[in-house]
């Protein structure tokens, strides 16, 4: 695994969101989902209500949370009321309800912003074209600033990435 430092994602006023974007009309009628775990120092989410995704818009305090709107995904993070038990901010992307991977997914981009200035942007069809779920990169608290890593952690399937950050799966 290696891990590539982007620019500091912000210390105590920011707010980080966190944007995937699919071409609806490249896309090939596949769509992609997006999801954040609210994890500790050692990497496990704090509890299954900390896995934000379509289905768990939220985490209990309110300070990640998701959003959809059209072909576009994004999860906001408050990193000024973040509970303080939270080391990190995972976010993954996974191929929905298909056996291929992001290269057959064309126009799939992720952004990350920190109040409105870009810290990173993929084109999620290049590196991984035959994965179908990915890590793209954590938000981790270091010496009281917040920084963006980015990741690239393949997963064969959306239950592997959660399951990875201890969420319990039925």
């Amino acid at each position: 695994m290696t891990r590539n430092r982007t620019k500091k994602a912000g210390g105590g006023h920011a707010r980080v969101t966190v944007t995937v974007v699919v071409n609806e009309t490249a896309s090939l009628g596949y769509d992609i989902d997006m999801s954040g775990y609210a994890l500790d120092r050692a990497g496990t989410v704090l509890s299954d209500k900390h896995f934000v995704y379509f289905n768990n818009v939220t985490t209990p305090d309110g300070t990640v949370s998701y959003r959809k709107q059209g072909p576009e995904q994004t999860l906001v993070i408050d990193l000024a009321t973040i509970d303080p038990e939270v080391a990190q901010v995972a976010v993954a992307v996974t191929v929905y309800g298909a056996a291929v991977g992001f290269g057959r997914v064309p126009g799939a981009r992720i952004t990350v912003r920190r109040d409105g200035d870009v810290v990173a942007d993929y084109d999620l069809t290049a590196g991984l074209p035959n994965t179908s779920s990915v890590v793209y990169g954590r938000l981790a608290r270091e010496s009281g600033a917040w920084k963006f890593w980015a990741e690239g952690t393949a997963y064969p399937d959306l239950v592997a990435t959660v399951s990875s950050f201890g969420v319990t799966t039925s």
